[in-house]
Parts: C-alpha cells; sequence; structure tokens
C-alpha cells in the first residue's frame, strides 16, 4: 500500500474510489473515449457495493442495542436470526402465492377511451392557448437539476442501484444526458424500458403471522432517472393547475 493510500476496510474508502473512477469515466465518455465496457463494469461494481452496505447496515441497525447495554442472551441471537431469514412464500386467505396475488393486482386493467373523451368534455374549465405553450414547453437542464436536488435522499434505488445521491454528485457530467434522453422520449411518445421497469418489494407490518400476506406492504422500488422525470412533469403541472382544479381540493393543489 502506497504512502497516504487508507486501507479499504475504512468505511467509505472503496465507494469514494468507485465514485472518483465514474467520474473520471464520464469524462473520457464527454471527450470522445471508448469506455463503454469500463463504464458498466464500474456502475455494476457500485450499485453492488451500494446495496452490500445497505445490507449491513440494516444488520446493524437492528443490533445497536447489544452497544447500549442489552444481555448478549441466546433468546436476543435467535431475535437476530430470525430478522435476517428470507421468507421464501407467502400466502393469503385463499391460499394463492404473493406473486400470484401481485401478478394479478398489478395487470393493466383495460379502460374505454370513448368514456374519458366523454367525462373530459364536461369539464367547465380549460386551458388557454398561453398555459398550453407553457406545459408543452421542453425541459430544462435547471428544471431537472432543482428535481434531482428536491428529491428525498436515503431511499432504496430502484433496479439500477443508482441512488439520488449519485445524480446529485455527478450532475454536471450526467445532467446533459438526461436532458437528452428525456427529449428522446418525448419526441418518440414512449419511455425507455429501464425507466418504465419498478421492482415489487413487500414490507414486514410488524405484526401478525409473517405467511400471511395481509401483514405486508408491497412498495415499488423505481429507479431515480424516472423519478426525476415525474418530478420535473409534476414542476410544469404545478404552475397551471389553479387554472383548471378548485382551490377547495387540498390534496392536489399545493399549500
Amino acid at each position: 500500500m502506497g504512502e497516504g493510500q487508507v486501507p479499504e476496510r475504512f468505511p467509505g474508502c472503496k465507494f469514494r474510489r468507485l465514485l472518483r473512477k465514474l467520474q473520471r469515466l464520464y469524462e473520457l465518455k464527454h471527450r470522445g473515449w471508448d469506455v463503454d465496457n469500463e463504464l458498466e463494469e464500474t456502475e455494476n461494481g457500485l450499485a453492488e457495493h451500494l446495496r452490500e452496505e445497505s445490507r449491513k447496515i440494516i444488520f446493524w441497525t437492528r443490533t445497536s442495542n447489544l452497544e447500549k447495554g442489552e444481555k448478549c442472551n441466546s433468546f436476543f441471537f435467535k431475535n437476530v436470526h430470525l430478522a435476517q431469514t428470507p421468507l421464501v412464500e407467502l400466502q393469503d386467505s385463499e391460499g394463492n402465492l404473493a406473486s400470484e396475488h401481485y401478478g394479478e393486482l398489478y395487470l393493466p386493467k383495460s379502460s374505454a377511451r370513448s368514456q374519458v373523451d366523454c367525462f373530459l368534455k364536461n369539464i367547465p374549465k380549460t386551458l388557454g392557448q398561453e398555459e398550453r405553450q407553457g406545459l408543452n414547453a421542453p425541459f430544462t437542464l435547471a428544471e431537472l437539476h432543482l428535481s434531482a436536488m428536491t428529491s428525498k435522499r436515503g431511499n432504496t434505488p430502484g433496479s439500477d442501484g443508482h441512488p439520488v445521491e449519485l445524480y446529485v454528485k455527478l450532475w454536471d457530467l450526467i445532467g446533459p444526458d438526461l436532458l437528452d434522453l428525456y427529449e428522446e422520449m418525448v419526441g418518440k411518445g414512449s419511455m425507455r424500458q429501464s425507466l418504465r421497469k419498478g421492482m415489487i418489494t413487500l414490507l414486514y407490518k410488524q405484526k401478525g403471522e409473517k405467511e400471511d400476506l395481509k401483514n405486508w406492504r408491497p412498495i415499488s422500488l423505481l429507479n431515480v432517472d424516472y423519478k426525476i422525470l415525474v418530478k420535473a412533469m409534476a414542476n410544469h403541472l404545478k404552475k397551471e393547475i389553479e387554472t383548471i382544479v378548485h382551490t377547495d381540493p387540498s390534496c392536489v393543489i399545493p399549500g
């Protein structure tokens, strides 16, 4: 080990090393270098490192009271072991597997376009030409940056493993590419597959039998590039929402 180098075992050392390497590769890519393979390998390495660190944090959070005077008896370690024991099958009251249950729950629902059009025609308030132009205006880099900066930190990332903190840290390099990506999708009228992909995971409600499906809460883990886009779209809508929605419904009007 060279002078001044920090041992890998120290917390954060590997993360900083991978982050610096990723930033350097992005810079080389912008200069025209062919580093796609190494860039993908580094991104995957960073994602795996973050997943591993998350598992460690979850474990040590659950066992932190060991350092606060709790006796290390067999009962306590049994609880720690149970907390880490994976559950391979869940059933609802009718005996359906969880995968089947949520597979049916999240199936696309058909809708009659004519009924939707009929409903929209009866809405008394409509947008004027100026408001429509404002909503249809392309995103700016500043809008996307604001969306990233105001996103909630510390959330579990989506399938690509990239947290919002990574986007904020490397915004000068990632931001312009994101803007190009969103403009391309708007032009085509469809999102890329990675932005339409979510991972559904179940959180135990800390009560009842773990085998019972009703005692678990489903959440969808979405990639941050999708969240940034959605937040930017919501900020666009905020500018004109009071034009067509009355101020009484507090659930949709900011403030």
